[in-house]
């Protein structure tokens, strides 16, 4: 049996498994992927092999399946306010950029298959926002 290797995608959500204090991120947060992994720049110019990718962290999977889908284009009708409302409810209130391949895995969102949400569908939790409500 060969093992395949998952590519990680923008709009991947994942749920934490394992806390980093580094970065206090504690342990069941929900992550999206805000870039897909992309080589670290290292000193002198060169690449370093390591790769880094950047990450939204919320508390709730109802404002990172909103997230999810905002970053795969479908919340085109979405405000500024709105997106900014959302990713100021994330931890560190916004994009976590250059966290190595190796924390993610270590946090239990690194190459895993994880959800998208690539209908648009809201989970409407106590934070989704509804652009329909007039």
């Amino acid at each position: 049996m060969s093992s395949q290797m998952i590519s990680v995608t923008k709009g991947r959500i994942a749920q934490t498994t394992k806390a980093n204090a580094a970065r206090n991120l504690p342990t069941g947060l929900w992550s999206v992927v805000c870039s897909p992994p992309y080589d670290k720049p290292a000193e002198g110019g060169t690449v370093s092999k390591s790769k880094i990718m950047d990450l939204l962290f919320y508390v709730t999977k109802e404002d990172a399946w909103e997230e999810s889908a905002f970053l795969l284009g479908k919340r085109a009708d979405e405000t500024a306010a709105a997106t900014a409302a959302r990713r100021g409810r994330g931890m560190g209130g916004g994009i976590t950029v250059g966290i190595s391949m190796t924390v993610c895995a270590n946090m239990g969102v690194g190459r895993v298959e994880g959800e998208y949400n690539t209908s648009g569908s809201r989970l409407h939790g106590p934070n989704s926002t509804d652009h329909e409500a007039g």
